[in-house]
């Protein structure tokens, strides 16, 4: 896959927005963060997982994690927070 430098400078106005407001929202969201724990109103309950979560997903793994034979599989990674087993 070859880097487009035309498709590049006509999204680079966007680009640059979307990475401003991605990084205003992890300040937000760090600040909040940082405000609960230093007040002590961080509870066990807003971090602990319950129930079966999606925790990761790699879709068009072209080669960014390879299996030990060498190939790249698409996958997705399943949490199970809950206190029992859970019937896929």
């Amino acid at each position: 896959m070859k880097f487009d430098v035309e498709k590049f400078k006509s999204n680079r106005k966007f680009l640059f927005v979307m990475a401003a407001i991605v990084l205003v929202l992890v300040s937000i969201n760090g600040a909040i963060s940082n405000i609960k724990i230093a007040s002590g109103q961080l509870e066990d309950s807003d971090i602990e997982i319950k129930h079966l979560v999606i925790n990761e997903i790699m879709t068009s793994n072209k080669g960014v994690f390879n299996d030990p034979e060498g190939n790249s599989y698409d996958w997705i990674e399943l949490y199970n927070g809950a206190n029992k087993e859970i019937d896929l």
